[in-house]
């Protein structure tokens, strides 16, 4: 049986260049194959890698990092 759940995460990121704080958030969409869960990362409807990897700062372009490993889960 297949099995689709979908979520919404927020992220808390930091550029550790210009001390700029910003959340993100990010549609997750997991599915269950058997013993096999398979989780998908969506921002602006796009698929992307980890979350917190390859996040660059709107203000300097530097890569952001994440504030503490917290994640919220966020009602839309």
């Amino acid at each position: 049986m297949r099995d689709v759940t979908k979520t919404y995460e927020a992220y808390q990121l930091h550029c550790p260049v210009c001390d700029e704080t910003w959340r993100c958030v990010y549609l997750v969409i997991s599915r269950r194959l058997g013993d096999t869960e398979l989780v998908d990362y969506l921002r602006d409807n796009l698929p992307i890698g980890l979350p917190w990897r390859d996040e660059r700062c709107g203000t300097c372009g530097a890569t952001a990092q994440v504030v503490a490993p917290r994640t919220e889960p966020v009602r839309r």
